[in-house]
């Protein structure tokens, strides 16, 4: 298991700085929870969003673009790209969409 654990953490730690589309499941109270199109619901690990600037908190539904900032064995953590912010050759949903 902790070779499996190191395996993904090397694979996680490869998004660090790069930026995803990700789908908000949840609104927690401290930080917008979510999965990129590698995450299986319930079974794969999630985005966890920085707190976001006050009036850009996205709601459930939504895919929003996050820069992803930290990773760890399972998780990635990320901070909400402002509308408009994704850089040539990122994804083209650079604005929050709702599904």
């Amino acid at each position: 298991m902790v070779a499996q654990q190191d395996i993904c953490r090397q694979r996680n730690l490869a998004w660090v700085g790069k930026r995803q589309e990700v789908l908000v499941e949840s609104a927690e109270k401290e930080a917008p929870v979510g999965r990129s199109f590698r995450d299986a619901p319930e079974i794969d690990g999630r985005v966890t969003l920085e707190k976001p600037p006050k009036g850009a908190y996205p709601l459930p539904g939504e895919f929003i673009i996050a820069e992803i900032t930290a990773a760890s064995e399972y998780d990635l953590t990320g901070r909400l790209v402002p509308a408009g912010g994704a850089r040539a050759g990122q994804h083209s949903a650079a604005k929050s969409r709702k599904i």
